[in-house]
């Protein structure tokens, strides 16, 4: 399953490359990575190292095109301390090439 969250329509593999393939609902995902955050600045922390990963390079419609996809998965787990339910929500950002 995934460390930010308890979906369990979220899995995660490691090849021997160690690449990962995340599958998060019927989607592979190449190449991913996964990390659990505790506070904002984990978070702004995993931002700027995924940004720092993208490929830049120009085209002939751009000269500044990253050319790569950014998908970043935001998963927010509630726990209830008394009732020990959980809510689980997820806020995905995509930025697309160009």
């Amino acid at each position: 399953g995934s460390m930010m969250g308890g979906s369990s329509s979220s899995s995660s593999t490691l090849d021997g490359n160690g690449n990962r393939t995340i599958n998060e609902g019927g989607v592979r995902i190449d190449g991913a990575s996964e990390a659990c955050c505790f506070d904002q600045s984990d978070v702004i922390s995993l931002l700027i190292r995924g940004n720092a990963c993208r490929t830049v390079s120009s085209t002939k419609m751009n000269t500044d095109s990253s050319r790569s996809h950014a998908i970043f998965i935001m998963k927010i787990e509630q726990k209830d301390d008394i009732t020990g339910i959980s809510k689980v929500s997820q806020l995905q950002l995509i930025d697309m090439a160009g």
